[in-house]
């Protein structure tokens, strides 16, 4: 209750200017806006694309057989299935900012690389080109794919969770839809440099994490509003009166579970 007080205490609602430069207390409007253009990066960085017209970049950009294509394009099927299931083991593990550079990081080194061996085509550039495809599909398999919608959950505000992940959503799949409209005519006419826009979004999708998104491991949704929200509402009443009910909180926690050890070691019988 007194996270939404604190969201509340701005009587000032969403405003469109506070989309591009939000100067509020509660700074509600950054929040949507990060969160959809996480989003937003996350398919602008192609991997729908490359999901929709696999077949046809294995046959057609990279050279192989039909049957070779089809074959291949199951096992990146298989590989993004695996690598997006196993996140949950190490999504806790490392920072959301860490997996989501790192991940971007190493998705441009590999769309680099598969741009640069389909402009010199070659069997064994090809087969070159395949594995940096299947690198980077185990790469954002492992991060953007599931991290986007995470993260984008974990900093909308609550005040404005329903409209404002709406409209996070809303870009996935907008720009899903831009990307599966517009790369296949971009491919028809510059080839192989389509990756290039791809790798254009996963550059800069380094930057943006580390200068507009906040780490959110391990922190309440109450947590996560004392990141965002101004100086001045984090120590107005509402503000203190957040942070007293989160340390007592964490106080209680541990209480509790220093009782329930207490209460094991008792019912534990002496050998």
């Amino acid at each position: 209750m007194a996270s939404l007080e604190l969201e509340r205490s701005e009587q000032i609602g969403l405003r469109v200017k506070d989309f591009f430069w939000d100067t509020s207390e509660t700074q509600a409007a950054r929040r949507i806006r990060t969160a959809m253009i996480v989003f937003a990066l996350a398919y602008l960085e192609g991997i729908n694309m490359i999901f929709y017209y696999t077949t046809t970049i294995f046959e057609i950009y990279i050279g192989f057989d039909h049957l070779t294509a089809s074959g291949l394009a199951g096992a990146a099927t298989t590989v993004l299935f695996i690598f997006t299931t196993n996140s949950v083991f190490w999504i806790e593990k490392i920072g959301r900012r860490t997996w989501l550079m790192w991940g971007a990081g190493l998705q441009s080194l590999f769309m680099a690389a598969l741009c640069a061996l389909l402009a010199h085509p070659s069997k064994k550039a090809g087969d070159a080109a395949a594995a940096m495809l299947f690198l980077f599909i185990a790469v954002i398999a492992s991060t953007w794919a599931p991290f986007s919608a995470v993260y984008s959950s974990e900093i909308v505000p609550l005040n404005y969770r329903n409209r404002g992940y709406s409209l996070a959503i809303s870009c996935q799949w907008i720009f899903s839809w831009l990307t599966v409209y517009a790369g296949p005519i971009g491919a028809a006419n510059v080839g192989w440099k389509i990756f290039l826009w791809f790798l254009c979004f996963n550059i800069i999708a380094v930057p943006f994490v580390y200068f507009c998104c906040p780490e959110t491991r391990g922190k309440t949704l109450e947590e996560v509003d004392l990141l965002f929200v101004s100086k001045n509402l984090r120590e107005s009443a509402a503000g203190r009166i957040l942070q007293q009910e989160m340390v007592s909180e964490k106080g209680q926690g541990i209480a509790d579970l220093e009782h329930m050890g207490e209460t094991i070691e008792t019912k534990t019988p002496m050998n």
